[in-house]
């Protein structure tokens, strides 16, 4: 095409002007705030190259997608699964490093600490101080020996359900005082 006589000289300015609009597109990087959730996966190209992409297919600021729907177009299909693919790879990282913290705490791995991980790093995304959870639930006493991460993973869901209930503050580990009255021997 680039060799046409008429089709030629138009391919080659309309490539620039792309190129020049993806520049200009990249260097301003204009993304939902939300996004920021995602600081520690995106690295500084992935950013460009998503701003370039979010803009081009017209995903909306308010869509909580980061790549938008799949487009129909085979072409199109096949870059939206190579930058999903590319990013979701990079958050295998971010798991890893909630899985290296769970392990900090616990001291080994187990089945439940990928899971844990998970939890964890959707609520980090969600906006949550999920770092704050994991030391609270450590802090909370002495995990046990049997089933470490399994208690970790019981104590931050119930200090996420406590925030969502808005029932009182996380930080408040306090015990209700026994009753006095008669009891049933429980």
């Amino acid at each position: 095409m680039a060799d046409h006589p008429s089709w030629g000289p138009y391919v080659a300015v309309r490539s620039r002007r792309l190129s020049a609009l993806a520049g200009e597109v990249s260097h301003r990087a204009v993304l939902p705030r939300w996004i920021k959730r995602y600081d520690d996966v995106l690295t500084a190209d992935l950013r460009r190259e998503l701003a370039v992409w979010r803009a081009a297919t017209g995903v909306p600021d308010g869509g909580r997608s980061l790549v938008g729907p799949p487009p129909n177009d085979d072409a199109e299909a096949a870059y939206h699964r190579n930058l999903t693919n590319r990013i979701n790879a990079r958050h295998g990282e971010a798991l890893r490093t909630w899985q290296d913290r769970i392990v900090a705490y616990v001291g080994h791995r187990d089945e439940q600490t990928g899971q844990l991980a998970k939890y964890l790093d959707g609520l980090q995304r969600k906006g949550v101080d999920a770092e704050r959870f994991l030391e609270l639930a450590v802090a909370r006493k002495p995990l046990p020996v049997d089933h470490p991460t399994a208690a970790l993973a019981y104590r931050v869901k119930d200090l996420a359900a406590r925030r969502d209930r808005k029932a009182g503050l996380v930080d408040d580990f306090r015990r209700a005082t026994p009753s006095t009255g008669p009891t049933l021997g429980l």
